[in-house]
């Protein structure tokens, strides 16, 4: 969530009739010089007409100077999309003033505050939010290169509001540098892109399988592992007989501090093991399943 604004205001066109705007914008950075402004026009529902349909100037001020279009409003909820040169810092509805109107407030919308630290092995991203208009949510996305991300988790938001909202997402610790950056989505599918924080991700220096916990458990526990390089990971379980009864990790990981939620659902109540092998590393713990 770049920068939002909402603009409310009542304008005088028929008579005792008029129609009540409510303008959301935001924007996010294409390339260079451009940006793409994102614009929702919204209309009270009305007696006579139910909204008015007429072509209403935007002017928008950014900071290579200030462009006008002119879009066609002609529906009750209406979006547009169009890019302009410089990051935008304002927009003005009807700058010209060419239909009677007052308007009522300017509220900012935006994402105050992105960071992230590293606490007890994991990485803890916290954000901050002044108002929020139609956000559906965040999707958290990693990197390791700064370049490729990939989304790894998502944080429902809170529509429309006025209040200062805060959100937490807890991700696996990470050796070495870890890039972070929220999607902020709208109701409407709109999206914008927060800037990237890097972190400096956990230390890890050494292999380490520790015991489940809760144990015994019923019937979900978790196991928490961690791995001193990037490598081939293979977590597996085995009742007493020496049986395989589940895998939850068979996979290339990058190094770091990680945790895994076992579910004994469908196994009958006993003593069970679980081994983490890395090819390098061989370690088995004991955990009792108790329904």
């Amino acid at each position: 969530m770049d920068s939002h604004w909402i603009i409310s205001s009542k304008e005088w066109i028929y008579g005792e009739n008029y129609p009540v705007y409510n303008v959301w914008w935001s924007y996010n950075h294409v390339s260079g010089d451009t940006y793409r402004m994102y614009l929702n026009i919204t209309q009270d529902v009305n007696s006579n007409p139910s909204f008015f349909t007429m072509p209403v100037q935007i002017k928008i001020n950014t900071s290579l100077g200030d462009t006008i279009v002119t879009v066609f409003n002609n529906a009750q909820n209406q979006d547009f999309q169009f890019d302009v040169l410089g990051s935008p810092q304002s927009i003005a509805f009807d700058p010209n003033n060419w239909i009677l109107k007052t308007v009522e407030s300017i509220v900012p919308v935006e994402l105050i505050s992105f960071t992230g630290r590293v606490e007890n092995g994991k990485i803890i991203l916290e954000w901050t939010t002044a108002t929020e208009i139609n956000n559906l949510g965040f999707e958290i996305q990693r990197s390791l290169d700064n370049n490729q991300f990939n989304t790894i988790g998502f944080v429902e938001g809170n529509g429309s509001t006025t209040e200062r909202n805060e959100y937490r997402f807890v991700d696996e610790g990470f050796k070495g540098k870890v890039y972070y950056r929220l999607k902020q989505i709208d109701f409407n599918g709109t999206f914008s892109f927060s800037d990237v924080i890097e972190i400096n991700g956990v230390t890890v220096t050494t292999i380490e399988l520790e015991q489940n916990y809760p144990n015994p458990f019923n019937p979900s526990t978790k196991i928490k592992y961690q791995i001193a390089d990037a490598g081939f990971v293979n977590l597996q379980v085995y009742d007493v007989l020496g049986n395989e009864v589940s895998t939850p990790i068979n996979k290339e990981m990058q190094a770091g501090s990680y945790e895994v939620e076992f579910d004994a659902s469908n196994l009958p109540s006993g003593i069970y093991y679980y081994t983490l092998n890395t090819g390098s590393f061989k370690q088995t713990k004991k955990m009792i399943l108790l329904k």
